[in-house]
């Protein structure tokens, strides 16, 4: 008789979730390089990931810059991820409300014209 195992009940995380996670990491980390340095300061960050992010924009070659988006994304892990989400949302959402009301000035001035 086979027993059958279930990896999912044992708790730990499949191998293919942890790559999930890194990977969202790495992309957290890219849009982090995005940002202009105002922005930056505002977001918890150690030193050394400051550091990594002032000096992305230098890496021009694909392949570099590939290389230090994933250097980036290594840094963000010990990163406390959820108050860089929660700060990012909000600015996302300023963002959007800006957009909002110059698309309603923008109206209004075409209905006046």
């Amino acid at each position: 008789m086979v027993d059958s195992y279930d990896d999912s009940l044992d708790g730990e995380k499949s191998k293919t979730q942890v790559k999930r996670e890194l990977h969202a990491l790495v992309d957290l980390g890219e849009r982090l390089t995005t940002l202009k340095a105002d922005v930056l300061a505002k977001l918890p960050l150690t030193d050394a990931l400051r550091k990594a992010l002032a000096e992305a924009p230098k890496h021009t070659a694909n392949i570099a810059r590939k290389r230090h988006i994933l250097f980036i994304g290594k840094l963000m892990r010990d990163q406390d991820q959820e108050a860089i989400l929660v700060l990012l949302d909000q600015l996302d959402a300023s963002t959007r409300q800006y957009n909002e009301r110059f698309h309603n000035l923008e109206r209004w001035r075409d209905r006046l014209i």
